[in-house]
């Protein structure tokens, strides 16, 4: 992970390796969010209930708990409280 300006973070999976596996040919993409604690069950919940595609149910990880959800086109979006 690249620690780059204004808080603004830049990490590289291998594809070998990413939690959930990686199903998008090159040019896909994940955007993240930071959020507290609490908020990772309720934001999933509340996506879940709109009709979201979930690629992954909340779970902790080894840099914190996180979900991923998939937007229409198939790009993930993780949703993750950091590890303390």
């Amino acid at each position: 992970m690249f620690q780059m300006g204004s808080g603004f973070r830049l990490a590289l999976w291998n594809v070998a390796q990413v939690e959930p596996r990686a199903t998008l040919a090159p040019g896909g993409g994940e955007l993240c969010a930071v959020v507290e604690a609490d908020q990772v069950r309720a934001l999933h919940d509340a996506w879940a209930a709109r009709g979201v595609a979930i690629a992954q149910a909340p779970t902790r990880l080894d840099f914190g708990f996180t979900f991923v959800a998939l937007d229409p086109d198939g790009h993930r979006l993780r949703v993750f409280n950091p590890a303390m």
